[in-house]
């Protein structure tokens, strides 16, 4: 399940562009959400359905202070 959690990097680099405009941010922030997925042995395990991603996301961007275009 490893490759399949690799395999969603550029995905998730895109929809971690909707919470910054810098591309060096989107790709902290996917980095963040990936070392996350592959940390915790029980999200391993499953597949990643694309809320669990964005919301995994916005709680990488809110914990780094990249709130600048999160929704108030």
């Amino acid at each position: 399940m490893h490759a399949n959690i690799l395999a969603l990097g550029p995905e998730l680099r895109a929809m971690a562009r909707e919470f910054t405009n810098d591309l060096n941010e989107a790709c902290y922030l996917t980095h963040r959400v990936v070392t996350q997925l592959l940390s915790d042995p029980e999200m391993r395990e499953k597949p990643v359905d694309v809320e669990t991603a964005r919301s995994l996301l916005h709680a990488a961007a809110t914990n780094a202070g990249r709130t600048g275009l999160l929704p108030a």
